[in-house]
This record gives C-alpha cells, structure tokens and sequence, in this order.
C-alpha cells in the first residue's frame, strides 16, 4: 500500500512538471510571433546586403488584408500583413527571382514575375491575431487563392512558405 502511495505521488510530480513544461511552450510559442524577424539579403540597397526586419517594421508598412482559403487551413481565414512588393521596396531590392527560406530548411525559388502590387502578402496576422510557429508564422507568404484560378496553381502553392526566416534576391 505504501509503495502505491509514493508511485502515486511520483506520477503526480511527473504530470505537474510536464503541464509546466507544455505551458512554457504554449507561453513561449505565443512570444516568438512578437520577437520574430525576417531578413532580406542579397542584392538589396546599393549592392549585396542583409537586412533584419522584426514584426514591428514590417507591420509599419501599408497592411493588405483579404478572406480566402487554403488548401493547409480549413475554411476561410482572414490574412494581413504588408505585400511583398512593399517590403521590396522598403529594402530596395534588385529585379532578380527571390529565394525563399522557411525555418524547417524548405527553400523554393520565386520568379520575380509572381510579385504584384497587392499580392502575394508577408501575412504577419491570421483572423486579426499574430501567429506563432506552431500556427505556421510567424510570417507566411499568401495569395488570395480564392481570387482568381492563376494563384491556385503549383508554382503558387510551391511557393506559399509558412514560417518564413529569410528572402535572398537572386541577382538578374
């Protein structure tokens, strides 16, 4: 009986300090989308350089919002955040294709042709809130899919990155 008594207890500790540590996580993971950063680099200002913006310059820019679904969330959700364009300007990149970089390591090559004045958008807010990593932000390239048939093609899809770290701008 004793020694039911103290696994108990042990099991007990055990399931307190793994609630403590997935609340850490939960609490931690919800920062991280007001700490973010997102850097630019390659040919940007008067030559090869990299750029750090936080959340806070990027959300100084003009902000595009629209409803739309994709086919990674369910239903439509409400994105904003500033457009690609703008942050391109911001920085004063060069016309060459972007690469983008994701936190996982996935890296996919954007034409510069994809890049319009009010799409795609640096999403830094889901349904009016900041999003975490776990949420797939802090910032994720979006197209208003539900806009027209020619951003629901696989170049399109391919080149929605979640979890946005870094745009290289590819020389000409």
């Amino acid at each position: 009986m004793a020694r039911n008594m103290v696994e108990s207890r042990n099991a007990g500790a055990l399931c307190s300090a793994v609630v403590v540590m997935v609340l850490a996580f939960v609490t931690a993971g919800a920062g991280l989308a007001q700490e973010a950063s997102l850097t630019i680099s390659g040919y940007i200002g008067d030559g090869s350089g990299r750029v750090i913006l936080g959340i806070e310059a990027l959300e100084q820019l003009p902000i595009v919002s629209f409803t739309t679904g994709t086919i990674w969330t369910t239903g439509e959700r409400r994105f904003s955040g500033p457009t690609l364009a703008s942050v391109l300007a911001l920085v004063v990149a060069g016309d060459g294709d972007l690469n983008l970089m994701a936190l996982n390591d996935y890296a996919m090559k954007m034409p510069r042709g994809l890049v319009g004045a009010t799409a795609p958008i640096i999403a830094t807010r889901i349904d009016e809130e900041p999003f975490s990593i776990v949420e797939n932000g802090p910032f994720w390239i979006v197209f208003p899919y539900d806009e027209s048939r020619a951003y629901r093609s696989e170049l399109h899809f391919a080149t929605s990155v979640w979890q946005l770290t870094e745009i290289a701008v590819l020389p000409e």
